[in-house]
């Protein structure tokens, strides 16, 4: 699966995360990324809007570097020593690593990308996609393989776990706008090998 520009263009912005103007809020959010960062695994589903056009995907995370990803149309397997692409039923290794195509899902990029929020502030509590969460909203500004990004997001964290739940990305730009929703999951075990 070939990962749509837009949903990568626009998860490492959902995950900038430093310098606002509410310290508290501040401080939760960056709790809250921490504590996913130290679980090290998760299932991302996700469904972007662009142009008019929806797509749906899911996108199984094994830190620091193992990916599987999943959409109506295909299927891509990314590890540190190899990436598989699912064709017509079978699986094929490509002769390059793909791995650096979404290296944005990674801790790093996460570290690396901190220094771009504007503001974040607590904005409500209540029932989100089966937990009691806080919510929070926070604007943030930088650049994701070299394309510059601002991007409104309102993100919702469990409070039993502390663990972001909905994550919902606005991106603006000079002549569209493009939207993100990501549903993290925590329980589903998530084991990435290479195909058989």
């Amino acid at each position: 699966m070939k990962p749509s520009r837009i949903a990568l263009l626009m998860i490492l912005p959902t995950l900038l995360l430093a310098g606002p103007v509410f310290a508290d809020a501040r401080e939760e959010v960056l709790a809250s990324w921490d504590r996913m960062l130290e679980k090290g695994s998760y299932r991302m589903i996700m469904e972007s809007e662009s142009r008019g056009r929806t797509d749906r995907s899911e996108l199984d995370v094994s830190l620091p570097g193992s990916f599987h990803m999943r959409s109506p149309e295909s299927e891509m397997i990314l590890l540190p020593q190899g990436t598989w692409m699912k064709v017509n039923g079978s699986w094929m290794q490509f002769p390059m690593n793909m791995s650096k195509a979404i290296e944005g899902y990674t801790a790093e990029a996460v570290e690396d990308g901190k220094s771009g929020l504007a503001s974040v502030e607590k904005i409500g509590e209540g029932m989100v996609e089966g937990c009691m969460a806080t919510t929070y909203r926070y604007t943030s500004s930088g650049k994701f393989m070299g394309i510059k990004n601002d991007s409104t997001a309102e993100m919702a964290v469990c409070q039993d776990t502390g663990l972001p739940r909905l994550l919902t990305s606005t991106s603006t730009g000079k002549r569209r706008q493009d939207t993100v929703r990501i549903v993290y999951d925590f329980d589903t075990v998530v084991s990435i090998r290479p195909p058989r």
